[in-house]
């Protein structure tokens, strides 16, 4: 008992911004997504017609660069990633409203969605291991507890996609 709180205490920071940073990601890579567009119709271009696709490819891309960067270099200060993230979210969550940007923009900025998230779990999980704090035989409670953060922050993002999809982005885009 007393190590499963002494471990939820030395990973609960990383921990907690790591599920908001998968919070706003998924809300961005499953919910704004597939939003982002009006309507295709069969005539425009197979891209136009399967964005959705092309984005949620980017994503993944931007997720497998950022996590096989470890080595090339690693970010202490993750509260950064946060921010950006929820600033992507807001972002995202504007286009959907606005319909104001092509995929020539969305592309990238869904692949940035991805480094963001990638780096953040990378470094996250880094973070744990470096630690010296935490002693060899918490390591493994420490991560597992880490991905419980991260469940949490992707359930939550179900949960908010389909208030968003059912509320004001149903109202926004006239959908019944």
């Amino acid at each position: 008992k007393e190590r499963l709180k002494r471990c939820f205490k030395l990973s609960l920071g990383p921990a907690a911004q790591l599920s908001a940073v998968y919070f706003f990601e998924y809300v961005i890579s499953t919910g704004a997504a597939a939003d982002a567009n009006p309507p295709a119709s069969e005539s425009d271009p197979y891209i136009i017609r399967e964005s959705y696709v092309v984005l949620d490819l980017m994503y993944q891309l931007g997720v497998l660069v950022s996590r096989s960067s470890l080595e090339c270099f690693r970010i202490r200060r993750i509260g950064i990633l946060t921010w950006l993230q929820a600033i992507n979210l807001v972002l995202w969550c504007l286009q959907d409203i606005t319909w104001a940007t092509g995929l020539a923009i969305q592309v990238p900025a869904m692949f940035y969605v991805g480094l963001l998230g990638g780096a953040m779990y990378v470094n996250v999980f880094y973070i744990i291991h470096a630690d010296p704090g935490i002693k060899p035989a918490e390591k493994e409670l420490c991560v597992t507890i880490t991905t419980l953060w991260i469940t949490f922050g992707i359930t939550l993002s179900s949960c908010f996609t389909l208030l968003m999809d059912n509320t004001w982005l149903r109202a926004h885009h006239n959908l019944e």
